[in-house]
């Protein structure tokens, strides 16, 4: 859902004057493109006419080819580009479903409390979020999500792509823990693994009997769905189920 949304504010029309432009008059636009084609050509036929004056055409001679091909070269690329433009243009989200997954007919908070902890230079920065309407009243399941590959913006801010996943899951109710497992330069797989781990239990230590720890879900991203397969065989704390989405479990595969 957000990368769909992503593409198509990318390529709004609004974004592109001439793109909007096309969208709107899509009709006069082919109009320009014949006329323009047209000129082209009785262009280059005139060049031919007044060489042939000169001297003679050669069979050899590809300079008048060149010409009109070059013209209609540029033209077909002109047209592709603002085609797809217009295109994309048109693409819009479909919007939240009225029910069902993915819908707002399970919304029972508007605010949430949100927490901090550790540093992001060492790997242990933490963030955990409370609704202020939990799911199950006294206490709500609790959601691990482990972000992508150098995801480092905290949530909530701008450039982290996942602020509205987390607020649709805040809204229902559901505790969420987001371990910030990056630093700017690591790289090892296995060390990220176990500070996803160790976050993920001092959260839940921190949040205390408010989260059910016999219905934790385990949600992650890119680098981090190849970490929710991972979860059991590196000790992480036992989950209800696995979410994995963009996970590359063969990352020699191209």
């Amino acid at each position: 859902m957000y990368y769909t949304e992503r593409r198509s504010i990318y390529f709004e029309a609004g974004h592109n004057p001439l793109a909007a432009l096309i969208s709107t008059c899509p009709k006069i636009f082919l109009v320009f493109i014949i006329i323009c084609i047209y000129h082209a050509y009785v262009v280059s036929r005139k060049k031919i006419i007044n060489l042939s004056k000169t001297k003679p055409f050669k069979q050899g001679d590809e300079t008048m080819n060149k010409y009109f091909f070059v013209n209609v070269f540029c033209l077909i690329v002109l047209i592709c580009l603002f085609s797809s433009e217009t295109v994309y243009a048109q693409i819009t989200p479909p919007g939240q479903a009225s029910t069902g997954y993915g819908s707002s007919e399970n919304y029972i908070s508007d605010t949430y409390s949100s927490y901090e902890l550790g540093v992001l230079e060492d790997g242990t920065q933490l963030f955990y979020y409370i609704p202020d309407v939990l799911k199950n009243g006294t206490s709500a399941p609790a959601v691990i999500f482990l972000h992508g590959m150098f995801a480092t913006t905290p949530p909530f801010q701008e450039g982290n792509g996942y602020s509205e996943h987390l607020t649709h899951l805040l809204r229902q109710g559901y505790i969420v823990i987001y371990p910030q497992f990056n630093t700017d330069y690591d790289l090892d797989q296995n060390v990220m693994l176990d500070r996803c781990i160790a976050s993920t239990d001092v959260a839940l230590a921190a949040i205390g009997s408010l989260a059910e720890t016999d219905n934790l879900v385990l949600y992650g991203h890119s680098v981090g769905g190849i970490f929710c397969v991972c979860w059991g065989g590196a000790d992480g704390v036992p989950v209800k189920a696995l979410v994995t989405a963009q996970g590359n479990m063969n990352p020699c595969k191209q």
